[in-house]
């Protein structure tokens, strides 16, 4: 089941829905499960990769922060980007 942003122009880390003990995106906005998602305890950083097939029919694709790198949807944050979203 899709969780939709209240605003589909705002969309920011916040929307997505992210495992409190373990700083890891359990899934986007639009439903859809990261093919990874890890947290570096050391940087203070999780880096999360979506499937390609997922991102690229998403209609939320124009206003997420989900950025295309090297052939991969990479989502990177940290507790302060969830603090401020």
């Amino acid at each position: 089941m899709a969780v939709c942003p209240q605003n589909q122009d705002e969309l920011t880390v916040d929307d997505f829905v992210i495992d409190e003990q373990t700083e890891t995106v359990e899934c986007c906005p639009n439903g859809c499960v990261p093919a990874s998602s890890e947290h570096d305890a050391q940087r203070g950083r999780t880096r999360t990769v979506m499937n390609g097939s997922d991102c690229s029919a998403c209609a939320f694709r124009r206003d997420c922060p989900v950025r295309e790198v090297r052939g991969q949807f990479v989502l990177e944050h940290s507790a302060a980007h969830i603090n401020t979203a």
